[in-house]
């Protein structure tokens, strides 16, 4: 299992990195589009848009990952309030806190931007929505990451959030292998559109 989806990562890794920065930057701004206009959402989270959700939980994007933020600036103009993770020392439990704007993010554990220690924790219960990062991403929701488990383990506390995987349309592959604890998004926000994942329905 360990050695499929490492191969996986590899291949969706160098993939990822061939895209252009025109495309990159059109991709982000459509995937912004996409998830503002969401809706027919998945039966568990029917109750939900973006007119009445008041806290959002987003990512800084590093590296070749699609940047999310154009989607930061819609969610402040709508004055949803964002929470971006932080990683806690001897802790595989991920740590929300409110953060006003991207710029305020720090260089932090494995070089992500995160907020700093002294601001504003957000509860995981108040958190409606958590957008994740991903390496790839399948029809049913499950997801492929670097193999820390922090966003797992994070998302299994968390059942009452709607899960929504980030990625560009070329990440979304027919199969990523899974394990147990691996826990899948309801939904995945690609340039190309929304898909609902088939394991929530």
């Amino acid at each position: 299992m360990a050695s499929a989806k490492d191969e996986l990562r590899n291949e969706l890794r160098r993939v990822r990195d061939t895209l252009t920065h025109d495309r990159v930057e059109r991709a982000a701004a459509s995937a912004a589009r996409h998830l503002m206009g969401l809706s027919d959402l998945p039966r568990t989270h029917s109750h939900l848009t973006f007119d009445r959700v008041s806290i959002v939980a987003l990512y800084a994007a590093i590296g070749s990952e699609i940047d999310t933020s154009p989607i930061a600036t819609r969610l402040i103009e709508r004055d949803i309030t964002l929470a971006y993770p932080r990683v806690t020392e001897d802790s595989l439990r991920l740590t929300f806190h409110r953060v006003q704007r991207p710029e305020e993010l720090l260089r932090g554990t494995f070089g992500i931007p995160e907020p700093a220690a002294t601001t504003p924790i957000v509860p995981l219960a108040s958190i409606e929505v958590v957008l994740v990062p991903g390496l790839g991403f399948d029809a049913r929701g499950y997801r492929l990451g670097w193999g820390k488990g922090y966003y797992d383990f994070t998302l299994a506390e968390s059942s009452h959030a709607l899960r929504i995987g980030l990625a560009f349309e070329c990440q979304v592959v027919p199969e990523v292998p899974h394990e147990w604890n691996d826990m899948p998004v309801d939904i995945i926000v690609t340039e190309d559109g929304i898909r609902r994942c088939s394991v929530h329905g």
